[in-house]
């Protein structure tokens, strides 16, 4: 053997021999304890779940105008009434005034209570262009004209027929229509038959009534077929002694 191998051999023999050594505890001697040198422990982390991620929430404030209200303009329509057509009634009628004629009451009625009457047609009853209608153009006596009681005279209205049929004599008369009767008779024939734009003058002899007052006396033009009056005319007059 060469000398590093006995070196070798004798080396490992120490050691082992050395492990071997037994220790024998003497009783009532116990070896001292052995001085630990401070260790820093560090406290192994127990596994625990990872607590899982929670979503972060950013508050993010924005200045968000108010809406604008912006007012809509919505028509209404209106149903358009359409009139019916209304036929106008235009007769041809030509008015020809006639003369006043003052009434001549007698000496003893004072000349101041006579009152002239006025020109303006009268429309009364049914409207012109009707079959039958008429317009009183002027008459005698004038409103409110002072008599005497028991005193005579004679009225008459100039009437114009501006309807469009004619006034024959047996179809169309003159009536008292309402008022105290002072005429001999309540119904008078026309004294002629005027067609549409021509005129009558009817004259009726009256008496004033004995008492004193005012008194309204109504006459009018009427149709014998109908029986109604489709022209009027008054007498206004006032008796006082």
């Amino acid at each position: 053997m060469d000398r590093k191998t006995i070196l070798f051999t004798a080396l490992l023999v120490v050691l082992v021999s050395s492990a071997c050594v037994l220790t024998i505890p003497v009783p009532g001697l116990q070896p001292p304890a052995p001085v630990e040198s401070p260790v820093l422990l560090t406290e192994a982390p127990v596994n625990q779940p990872t607590p899982p991620v929670l979503p972060t929430f950013a508050l993010v404030f924005t200045d968000t105008p108010a809406p604008s209200i912006t007012p809509s303009f919505t028509p209404t329509f209106f149903p358009t009434i359409t009139p019916f057509p209304t036929a106008t009634l235009t007769p041809t009628v030509t008015l020809t005034l006639v003369p006043l004629q003052v009434a001549t009451l007698g000496s003893d009625i004072p000349q101041e209570t006579l009152t002239q009457m006025a020109l303006t047609p009268l429309s009364s009853g049914d409207p012109p262009g009707s079959d039958y209608a008429c317009l009183v153009t002027s008459k005698r006596i004038a409103d409110l004209t002072v008599f005497k009681p028991n005193y005579r005279f004679t009225a008459w209205w100039d009437i114009l027929n501006v309807g469009k049929k004619k006034w024959h004599q047996d179809v169309v008369f003159a009536s008292l229509v309402e008022g105290m009767k002072i005429s001999e008779d309540r119904f008078y024939s026309l004294p002629a038959e005027p067609k549409s734009g021509e005129r009558v003058r009817l004259k009726i002899e009256m008496k004033t009534p004995p008492d004193e007052g005012t008194y309204l006396i109504t006459w009018g033009l009427r149709v014998t077929r109908t029986g109604r009056h489709f022209c009027f005319f008054t007498l206004n007059i006032i008796v006082k002694k």
